[in-house]
C-alpha cells in the first residue's frame, strides 16, 4: 500500500491545489534549528502528549537510558492520536513511540520495527501479544492497561436476592425484575453524554457473539471492503441490546451523565449495575468511603462460556528509520528502553492508577480495585481484547448517536442497519474523499508553528494578534497554548485544528489596550502553574514590528505604519485562554469560535514558514 493511502486511513489527509498565503514580516528572534547540532542528532526523540500516561512514559525512557540525551516535543492539542501518526510519517519522527490505540496493520508495517525476534517479547501476557500480531510480526508491546467490565452493588444485591447474571437473558431477566421491585432505580447506569459508551455497548454484545467468531473475522473484512451489509455482522446484537432497552435497563436520568456520574448512581445506590468505560480513578477514590462492596461479571453472550472483557490499549514500538545505517546507537538504546519495559520496574514507572494492571506474564490484579479479582479468570482465559474500531471508523460516532437518540425517543433500533450501510458506501465512494483546508509545503519547527497561528489570528481585524507558546518548561505545560509543528501535507477538516490554539473550542476575544499595555502583556508572557512549579511562556504576536532589547519591547510600529505609542489604544485579538480578564478587564467576547475561525483563516492557503517569529 502506498504511504498516502496509509495516511489517507489514519490521519486523513489528501493531496489538493492551494493559493500563496502572504506572511505579515515582523521583529524578532530568529526561528529555532530543530533537530540540528550533534548533541539533538545524537538524542533520542520522544513525542509527549499532555497526560500522565505519556509523562510517565517519558520518565521510564530516561530511567532507562539516564546517559542518553532525549530530545522531547511536548504536545498538548486535539486529537493527539492524528498528531501522533502525522509526526510518525514525517521527516522528523519520535524513535520509540507511545500510543493510546492499535493503529491499522498497514501504517505498523509502513513506519514501525519488527520486535518479534527480540527476548523481551517473552516476558508478556501470551494473549497480548497475539492481539498485536501482524502476519507474524509484533511491531507493538503493550503497556499497563485496564479492564472494562460490568460493576455491580453487590451488597444490594444480595439484600434483594438478586443473582449475578451469567448469560445475556439473565442479564435481560435481571433488569425487567429490578424494574418490577425497585422503578427507581436504574438497572444498568451508563455515561449517556458520550457516543463512545453506545458503541462500546454495540461492541461488547458483538464480542461476546458473532465478532468473536472466524466467520466474524471473515465477515469484518468483507464489511471493511463494502462487500458485505452492518446488519449480517451486527444483526444478532441489535437485537440483543433492544432486547435490554425493552426491559427498561437503561433510564433517561442518564442522558447526559458522565463517567463520575455512572460511579456516584452505582456506589449511592441510585443503580443496581453500571456500563463504566472510564473514570477509575474517581470510583477508586469514593469506593474507600462506600459502605456497599462493589462487584464486577464479564460482558454477557448466549452461554457461561460465551463471556469477554474489554482492555484498554497503550502500546510502544519503535521508528522503523532506527534500522537504517547510521542509527546503531540510537536502536541501541531504544532496544534498552524496551527491555526495561519488559520489566516489573518498567512497568511500574508507567503506572498511573491503581487500576492499571501489567501486561507481562504472571500480572495479578489490584488489591484496591476488588471487581478485578471477580473477573481475572475470565481474564487469563483470553477472552479480553481492546473495543473494536478499526475498520469502524467511519460510522462508529454515528452509529452511537443514532442508539442514543432512538433510546431516548422512540426506544427502537429499527434502521439502525441500513443507516449504517449508507455511510459506509458513503465512506468508501471515490467522491467522498476529505475535505481539503489548506497545504504546506514544507515541515514547519515549532516555533514557526506558533508565529504562523499569530499571522492566521490577525485577520479575526485587530490590530495586533498574540497567541501563547504551548511547550512545556521544566515539566510545567501550557495545554492552552499552541502546541506541535505542521508537517509537509495537506490540512483536512480531521486535521487542521491539530496546531491551533488549545482549548478550540473557545472564542476568540477582542481586547483595547493602550501601548504600555500593550508592551507589558507581551513582555510578560503567560504563567502556567502545575502542580508546585510555575513557568513562563511566550507570547508571539502578529501585526507589529517590534524592537527589543533583554526582553523590553523600546519601540514598534504597525503594519499599517502606524508608531505604537504608549498612550494610544489598539485592538488586540487574543485567545479566551490566553485571556487574563483580571489583569486586563473589559474584553470583549467575540463569539468566534477558535477552531471554526482557524477554518476560515486556513481554507484554500498555502502556509509557508514565517520569515521572522515574533516572541
Amino acid at each position: 500500500m502506498e504511504k498516502n493511502n496509509i495516511l489517507k486511513k489514519l490521519t486523513a489527509l489528501c493531496l489538493c491545489a492551494a493559493i500563496l498565503f502572504p506572511i505579515n514580516a515582523c521583529g524578532g528572534r530568529t526561528p529555532d534549528s530543530s533537530g540540528s547540532g550533534d548533541d539533538e542528532a545524537a538524542a533520542l526523540n520522544i513525542l509527549e502528549v499532555n497526560n500522565d500516561y505519556f509523562r510517565n512514559f517519558t520518565k521510564a525512557v530516561r530511567n532507562s537510558v539516564p546517559d542518553m540525551p532525549l530530545n522531547i516535543e511536548y504536545y498538548s492539542g486535539s486529537n493527539a492520536t492524528n498528531y501522533i501518526n502525522q509526526k510518525l510519517a514525517s521527516s522528523d519522527p519520535p524513535d520509540i513511540v507511545y500510543f493510546s490505540i492499535i493503529p491499522s496493520a498497514e501504517f505498523q508495517k509502513e513506519y514501525l520495527m519488527d520486535l518479534s525476534g527480540y527476548d523481551f517479547l517473552k516476558n508478556y501476557n501470551v494473549s497480548m501479544v497475539n492481539q498485536r500480531d501482524v502476519d507474524g510480526a509484533v511491531y507493538l508491546l503493550p503497556a499497563n492497561y485496564s479492564i472494562f467490565c460490568m460493576l455491580y452493588n453487590k451488597t444490594l444485591f444480595e439484600e434483594h436476592g438478586w443473582k449475578v447474571p451469567e448469560t445475556h437473558s439473565e442479564l435481560v431477566s435481571l433488569c425487567r425484575q429490578i424494574r418490577e421491585e425497585e422503578p427507581e432505580l436504574i438497572p444498568i447506569t451508563h455515561s449517556g453524554s458520550m457516543a463512545g459508551t453506545y458503541w462500546r455497548l454495540i461492541g461488547e454484545i458483538a464480542q461476546c457473539g458473532f465478532l468473536s467468531t472466524q466467520d466474524g473475522m471473515l465477515w469484518q473484512e468483507k464489511f471493511v471492503a463494502g462487500e458485505a451489509s452492518f446488519e449480517e455482522g451486527f444483526g444478532d446484537t441489535i437485537s440483543k441490546l433492544q432486547e435490554l432497552i425493552d426491559a427498561g435497563a437503561f433510564d433517561i436520568a442518564d442522558k447526559e451523565a458522565k463517567n463520575d456520574d455512572v460511579t456516584d448512581n452505582l456506589l449511592n445506590r441510585r443503580a443496581a449495575m453500571s456500563f463504566t468505560i472510564g473514570g477509575f480513578p474517581y470510583m477508586v477514590t469514593n469506593l474507600k468511603n462506600c459502605q456497599d462492596e462493589i462487584g464486577g461479571f464479564p460482558y454477557l453472550g448466549d452461554t457461561k462460556e460465551q463471556q469477554f472483557l474489554n482492555a484498554s490499549v497503550n502500546n510502544v514500538g519503535i521508528s522503523k528509520r532506527l534500522s537504517e545505517p547510521g542509527n546503531e546507537k540510537k536502536l541501541e538504546a531504544a532496544l534498552k528502553v524496551m527491555e526495561y519495559l519488559s520489566t516489573e520496574e518498567g512497568q511500574n514507572a508507567m503506572h498511573v492508577a491503581v487500576t492499571d494492571i501489567s501486561p507481562l506474564a504472571g500480572s495479578v490484579p489490584s488489591e484496591e480495585f476488588p471487581p478485578y479479582k471477580d473477573v481475572w479468570d475470565v481474564f487469563n482465559s483470553g477472552s479480553a481484547a481492546p473495543y473494536i474500531l478499526e475498520g469502524y471508523e467511519d460510522i462508529w460516532v454515528e452509529a452511537g448517536m443514532f442508539v442514543k437518540n432512538e433510546l431516548f425517543t422512540s426506544g427502537s433500533l429499527d434502521g439502525l442497519s441500513g443507516k449504517m450501510d449508507e455511510l459506509h458506501k458513503l465512506a468508501l465512494s471515490e467522491g467522498n474523499a476529505p475535505v481539503h483546508v489548506a497545504t504546506v509545503p514544507e515541515d514547519f519547527t515549532h516555533a514557526q508553528t506558533v508565529q504562523i497561528m499569530a499571522d492566521l489570528m490577525l485577520n479575526a481585524g485587530g490590530d495586533v494578534a498574540v497567541v501563547s507558546d504551548g511547550g512545556a518548561i521544566g515539566g510545567v505545560p501550557n495545554a492552552n497554548g499552541v502546541s506541535g509543528r505542521l508537517f509537509a501535507g495537506e490540512l483536512d477538516h480531521d486535521s487542521y485544528y491539530t496546531c491551533i490554539p488549545g482549548n478550540s473550542g473557545k472564542t476568540l476575544v477582542k481586547l483595547t489596550l493602550t501601548g504600555e499595555e500593550l508592551f507589558r502583556l507581551l513582555e510578560n508572557g503567560r504563567t502556567m502553574t502545575y502542580e508546585d512549579k510555575n513557568a513562563v511562556f511566550d507570547y508571539y504576536w502578529s501585526g507589529m514590528d517590534a524592537v527589543l532589547e533583554n526582553g523590553k519591547i523600546l519601540s514598534a510600529v504597525l503594519s499599517d505604519g502606524r508608531t505604537v505609542e504608549k498612550d494610544g489604544e489598539y485592538t488586540v485579538i487574543i485567545s479566551a485562554v490566553d485571556y487574563d480578564q483580571e489583569a486586563y478587564p473589559g474584553g470583549e467576547d467575540t463569539g468566534s469560535v477558535i477552531k471554526e475561525a482557524y477554518l476560515e483563516f486556513m481554507t484554500d492557503k498555502t502556509l509557508t514558514p514565517p520569515e521572522k517569529l515574533c516572541r
